[in-house]
């Protein structure tokens, strides 16, 4: 069968427009790879926007709190990088705590352990946090707190260890939920669901 002159104007038209638009997808995708190259974990939660986007329970909190935990002592960064970090660790904190642990102290104590961890070869190999169910809610005072329950697997050479902590916080007048306290738990009862605090 023989194509006449405007079917086969159509049919070239079409092709070009097929090969045209397979090569743009093509570029497109190359820049944007080239523009928003692999982040480590450090630097996605250095942008996460936690004014804008904060997290709206104590558990997400806690949860994002241990993310940096994780960045601070298993990762490898610059300087500006780690500030950045301990920055979005402040927005976490409650005004009571920053009052007794000012940025530059938690900074250089931060440091101080984890020269520690790097010089005895100590890793957190794993970070297990309370389910939603598990969290504890109590008003003292005119504050409504709540208290969620974390483990923390450390590995040094062959050896392991869990370290049960619970961490205390309060709504500010805001309504957001802030870390106002951290202390060692009894490994017995402390609610620690299996869940991994990245997931």
């Amino acid at each position: 069968m023989k194509l006449s002159p405007k079917s086969l104007l159509v049919a070239v038209i079409f092709v070009v427009l097929i090969v045209g638009y397979y090569w743009y997808l093509s570029n497109c995708n190359v820049s944007s790879a080239e523009a928003k190259p692999d982040l480590t974990e450090g630097q996605m939660v250095i942008t996460e926007d936690l004014d804008g986007n904060y997290p709206s329970t104590p558990r997400e909190v806690v949860k994002f709190y241990n993310r940096l935990l994780l960045c601070y002592y298993n990762e490898e960064y610059t300087e500006e990088e780690l500030e950045a970090m301990v920055d979005q660790a402040m927005k976490l904190f409650d005004e009571d705590l920053i009052s007794q642990n000012p940025r530059d102290q938690y900074l250089g104590d931060l440091k101080v352990d984890i020269a520690s961890y790097r010089a005895d070869g100590k890793t957190i190999s794993n970070i297990t946090i309370a389910g939603s169910k598990d969290v504890r809610y109590e008003t003292l005072g005119a504050d409504d707190c709540a208290y969620v329950d974390c483990v923390y697997y450390t590995r040094e050479g062959s050896s392991f260890a869990a370290i049960p902590q619970t961490y205390m916080l309060r709504k500010d007048e805001n309504g957001k939920w802030k870390i106002l306290a951290f202390f060692l738990t009894p490994n017995e009862g402390n609610g620690t669901g299996n869940e991994n605090s990245g997931d």
